[in-house]
C-alpha cells in the first residue's frame, strides 16, 4: 500500500487483516446460539471463563463461538505429542510437502469429529438449564449443532487468515486474545480487594515483580533464539504438553499402593500441591528436552537454547505461579499456563515484527496445502 509515495511498513500491513480477525471474533463471542430464551442469556456475562478461554464465560458459552478453537487446539496438541514421543512421524511430516498437507488434513478433519462431538454435548447441556432453550427438542439440537460446528469453522478460517496475512500464528492469537482483553478487568479486581483490605500492598508489589521476571525470562529465551525459528515453538508446545499430560501423570500416580494407602492422593490435583508441583516441574524439563530430540531427529532446526536450560526456566515459571497464589496470598494477574502462552506469544511478536508480516518464514507446525492456508506456531 501507498501513502504520500512511500510504501506502509510491513507492521501496518500485518495489523490491519489481524486486528478485522479478532474484531469478528470478538463480536461473535457476543451472539448467542438460536433458539436461547434472549432474556436469559442477558443475564449470563460476570462469572469468570476457563484458563486461556473468555473471562466472563457464561455468556462466552452460551455463543456461537463457545467451542472456539479448541477442537482444532486439542487435535493439535495429540498431534504435536506423537510427534514428539514418535519423532519417525515429525522425520516424515517434514519430508515432503504433501506429507504436511496430508497430515493437516487428518488434523482438520478430525477436529471437526471432535467439533461435532462436542457440539452434541453443548446442545444437550443447554437444554438441561431450565428457562434457557425455547423450545427445546431435537429441531433445536440439530441447530445449535450446525451452528457451533461452522462458528468453529470460521474461527478456524479467521487464525488462518492472521497466520496468513497478519501477525504471526492466528491459532495462538485467537487462544490468547480473550485473555488479553480480560486482563483489565482482572487487574480491577485485585486492585478493588486491595482498596478492601483483602490484599495487602507488599502482596501487589510481590505480584508484580513475579510477573515481570517472568517475562522477562521468557523473552530472554526468545531472543536468545532470534535466529532460530524454531525457538518460540518449542517453548510453546514444552509448556501446553507439561499441564496436558499433568492431570494424567496424577492419576496414574495416584494407583500406587503408598498413595492409595494414603487417602491423600486426591488431593495432588489441586494447584499448589506439593506433588503436583513437583511432577510439573518434571514434565515440563521432560518436555523440553524430547522435544528438541524430537526435531533433533528430524532433521529440523534445533532450538538454540539449551533445552535442560529453558526446561528450568518454564518450570520455575510455573511453580512460582501456583506457589504464591496458594502458598502466599500473592495474587497474580496471570499464572501458571496463560503467564506462559501469552508471554511466549507476546514477545515473539516483538521479536520478529521487523522482518515483514511476522510469521514469514516461520516454521509450520501442521501445513496444510497451499489451497487452505495453515495455523503456525509461535
Amino acid at each position: 500500500m501507498v501513502n504520500g509515495g512511500r510504501r506502509r511498513p510491513d507492521f501496518v500491513d500485518a495489523l490491519l487483516p489481524t486486528m478485522v480477525a479478532l474484531i469478528i471474533y470478538r463480536l461473535g463471542l457476543m451472539i448467542p446460539i438460536p433458539g436461547l430464551d434472549p432474556k436469559f442469556t442477558a443475564g449470563l456475562g460476570q462469572a469468570g471463563g476457563a484458563v486461556l478461554h473468555i473471562p466472563g464465560g457464561n455468556a462466552a458459552r452460551t455463543s456461537i463461538f463457545a467451542l472456539d478453537i479448541f477442537p482444532l487446539f486439542g487435535i493439535l496438541i495429540v498431534a504435536e505429542l506423537a510427534k514428539v514421543l514418535v519423532p519417525r512421524l515429525r522425520r516424515w511430516e517434514n519430508a515432503k510437502a504433501a506429507n504436511a498437507g496430508k497430515l493437516a488434513r487428518i488434523v482438520f478433519v478430525v477436529a471437526l469429529f471432535s467439533a461435532c462431538l462436542q457440539a452434541g454435548g453443548v446442545a444437550s447441556g443447554l437444554e438441561g438449564i431450565s428457562g434457557l432453550v425455547a423450545e427445546p427438542g431435537l429441531l433445536f439440537r440439530l441447530s445449535a449443532i450446525a451452528t457451533l460446528i461452522t462458528a468453529t469453522a470460521l474461527v478456524t478460517w479467521l487464525a488462518t487468515q492472521i497466520t496468513r496475512r497478519g501477525l504471526g500464528s492466528g491459532l495462538w492469537l485467537v487462544i490468547v486474545a480473550p485473555t488479553l482483553a480480560g486482563l483489565p478487568l482482572t487487574l480491577k479486581e485485585i486492585a478493588d480487594l486491595e482498596g478492601q483490605g483483602v490484599v495487602s500492598g507488599p502482596s501487589l508489589v510481590a505480584a508484580a515483580i513475579f510477573t515481570v521476571l517472568a517475562i522477562a525470562a521468557v523473552a530472554a529465551l526468545q531472543f536468545a533464539g532470534r535466529q532460530n525459528s524454531g525457538t518460540p515453538s518449542a517453548h510453546a508446545w514444552t509448556a501446553i504438553l507439561g499441564y496436558t499430560v499433568l492431570p494424567w501423570v496424577l492419576v496414574a500416580l495416584s494407583w500406587l499402593p503408598g498413595a492409595r494407602a494414603s487417602g491423600d492422593s486426591i488431593a495432588w490435583v489441586e494447584p499448589g500441591h506439593p506433588i503436583r508441583l513437583i511432577v510439573l516441574a518434571a514434565l515440563i524439563v521432560m518436555f523440553a528436552k524430547l522435544h528438541a530430540n524430537s526435531i533433533r531427529l528430524s532433521g529440523g532446526e534445533v532450538p538454540s537454547v539449551p533445552p535442560a536450560v529453558s526446561g528450568a526456566i518454564l518450570a520455575a515459571i510455573a511453580v512460582g505461579s501456583e506457589l504464591l497464589p496458594y502458598h502466599l496470598d500473592v495474587p497474580l494477574p496471570l499464572g501458571g499456563q496463560p503467564l506462559l502462552i501469552i508471554a511466549i506469544v507476546v514477545t515473539t511478536l516483538l521479536r520478529d515484527w521487523g522482518n515483514g508480516p511476522l510469521a514469514r518464514g516461520v516454521r509450520q507446525e501442521i501445513s496444510p496445502p497451499p489451497q487452505t492456508g495453515s495455523l503456525r506456531a509461535p
